[in-house]
């Protein structure tokens, strides 16, 4: 499990980013397999516990912690490994958009737009103009 990237990038990060990816892996909206957070919540622990080298190897995580019945099964590890990889790589992508408020108000312009919310079209123009301005200044 340790020579995994997903374990080796989680390892790397600062607690308060592990707790944030923690929280939205947990997330039903971003997040409905319970595979995932079972896994990934072992790894954190083991990562905040500092008892990376005491983690269980892929066979005893398939059988013990995700409770599979069946064999091992390395490609489908991997495949969850790698689940987790693209969960990451959304999480980074939804942090990024939550520090940029202008994107924000454009994306959802497209939204409104998209959509036909007719009634929202001018509060939100004048809010993405406010955003624009203070961009500027």
């Amino acid at each position: 499990m340790k020579n995994t990237r997903i374990y080796k990038l989680l390892r790397s990060l600062d607690r308060k980013i592990l707790n944030r990816f923690l929280k939205f892996v947990n997330s039903p909206y971003f997040n409905v397999n319970k595979d995932i957070i079972t896994l990934t919540t072992l790894v954190s622990s083991h990562i905040k516990n500092n008892n990376s080298e005491q983690i269980a190897d892929k066979q005893s995580i398939w059988k013990d912690v995700l409770s599979m019945d069946e064999a091992y099964n390395d490609l489908k590890f991997r495949k969850l490994c790698n689940d987790i990889l693209e969960k990451f790589e959304r999480f980074l992508t939804v942090e990024q958009l939550e520090k940029r408020n202008l994107m924000q108000v454009n994306l959802l312009l497209a939204s409104i737009k998209e959509h036909k919310f007719d009634m929202l079209i001018d509060k939100q123009k004048k809010k993405s103009y406010r955003y624009l301005d203070r961009a500027l200044e």
